[in-house]
This record gives C-alpha cells, sequence and structure tokens, in this order.
C-alpha cells in the first residue's frame, strides 16, 4: 500500500491559504469523534485483536483500556494504558498494517470512533485538526521512546517515578479538558503493582519495592489499586535525575 503524505491528505499544496479556513471548525477532535460510531466494550474484550489491522480514530469515552503484546508462550504484556478522554489509533490511518498490538478492554468501556475516510474528509475541511493530530503522534512517539530509554538507563525506582508522574499528568490534563476529576482523582494513578511491572518492564516484586521506597520517602501514598502522588515535583526529580552516563545498562531491572 502506497502511504499518502499529510499534504496529499489534505489538498492544500496549491493553496497554502487553506491551513487557516474561514468557515466555522471545531475545537478538538474529541468534539469530532463524539459525533462518530458509539460502541461498548466488555471487560476482558478486544476493541481491537492482537495482530489485527485497524484504519479508525477512537476516543475512549469511559473505562480503561491497555495496549497489549502477546509473547510466543501465550502471555501478554502491557506497554501502554488507555484512560477516558484520550484520542488513540491515529498511526494506523496511514499504515494499518503495521498493528502488531492489540486493544483490550480492562473495564467496561465506551469508545468513539471514525473511519479513515471520514477522518481524511474531517482533516480537508479543517486542517487544522491536522496539527492535533500530529501532536497526537509526537506523543505517542515520545511514550515508546522514553521506555525504550528508561530499560537501559533507569533503576526500576526510577522508571516507576516516571511512570506515576507520566500518567498523572496525562490525567491532569484531560481533567482540564472538562473532565469532572475530583483533585485527588487528578493526583493518582490506578494500577496494580503487577501492571506497573508490565509498563516499566520490571518484575512485580522490585516495583512493590520501589513502591514502598517511594512512600517512605514521602513521594506517594500507595491503597490498593492505586497509587496517590503526595509530592509530584519530588517524583519528577527523581525520574529526571538518571542519564546515558550516571546509570550503567540494565541496573535495577
Amino acid at each position: 500500500m502506497a502511504l499518502r503524505s499529510l499534504s496529499d491528505i489534505l489538498d492544500i499544496r496549491s493553496n497554502p491559504g487553506q491551513l487557516h479556513p474561514t468557515t466555522p471548525t471545531v475545537s478538538s477532535w474529541t468534539t469530532v469523534l463524539r459525533l462518530g460510531r458509539r460502541t461498548a466494550v466488555d471487560r476482558g474484550r478486544y476493541l481491537i485483536g492482537l495482530g489485527e489491522a485497524s484504519s479508525r480514530l477512537y476516543l475512549l469515552e469511559s473505562g480503561r483500556l491497555s495496549v497489549v503484546l502477546s509473547w510466543p508462550d501465550g502471555s501478554e504484556k502491557t506497554i501502554q494504558v488507555i484512560r477516558p478522554g484520550s484520542v488513540f489509533g491515529a498511526a494506523f490511518l496511514f499504515r494499518p498494517d503495521l498493528a502488531i498490538a492489540g486493544i483490550r478492554a480492562d473495564a467496561p468501556s465506551v469508545v468513539y470512533h471514525l473511519s479513515r475516510d471520514e477522518v481524511f474528509r474531517r482533516l480537508r475541511e479543517d486542517p487544522r485538526l491536522a496539527v492535533l493530530l500530529c501532536e497526537n503522534l509526537s506523543e505517542t512517539l515520545w511514550l515508546y521512546a522514553r521506555q525504550i530509554e528508561d530499560l537501559r538507563f533507569r533503576t526500576v525506582e526510577e522508571r516507576v517515578a516516571g511512570l506515576l508522574s507520566t500518567l498523572a499528568a496525562r490525567r491532569a490534563k484531560v481533567a482540564r479538558s472538562g473532565s469532572a476529576l475530583r483533585s485527588e482523582s487528578r493526583r493518582s494513578v490506578q494500577l496494580t503493582h503487577s501492571e506497573i511491572a508490565d509498563l516499566v518492564g520490571a518484575h512485580r516484586v522490585s516495583v512493590t519495592n520501589s513502591l514502598r521506597a517511594l512512600e517512605e520517602r514521602g513521594l506517594v501514598e500507595v491503597r490498593p489499586r492505586r497509587i496517590v502522588l503526595r509530592d509530584p515535583a519530588g517524583l519528577l526529580r527523581l525520574a529526571a535525575r538518571a542519564g546515558p552516563e550516571s546509570v550503567a545498562p540494565g541496573a535495577g531491572r
């Protein structure tokens, strides 16, 4: 399948002024996607099967989804958690044949979605949506690059601190966009120790020990299936202190 450039999709090469349309525009992809098809996904079911090609853009309205990989022994590994308010699936609009993971519902979930053709139609109508789509792709790329960096240069404790900081920041971003979350909920992450272990590439026992150490330092409070961030700035400092010259590859695994 031939790749289509963003300029081809928008058809703006001969009309740069189209980047500044005078017609009324929507404020975000969240607004657009809520006009699409609504699908409910039961807990444990797959929105997108493992390795299944997809060419849709999605919005998670409620619930929780996980992006999972399958190992040869049949086990699954979570590589990303998708929270309400998140837009996902942008990469596969351009290369649906590259799908290697599945998306599973960890709780009863509701998603809205638009087909590839509908997304491209919206882009032509309002090219400013393309900027938001590029931001979404950039954030996803940053998250995966951060995971690779963490595995190579950071201890488990630093990886856990970084993950909690990132997830809490994204939760707060969703709250600022209009979601009614209580103050404490904006500073908390709902994950089990095993789920955190999958996301940071470590053993569950190592994650439990790291969370205990973070709690003793007053950075977090560990509750059943929830981690409350007591000192978000301190977590960020801990996550940022490591780098290629400070930690030996594979340290703390």
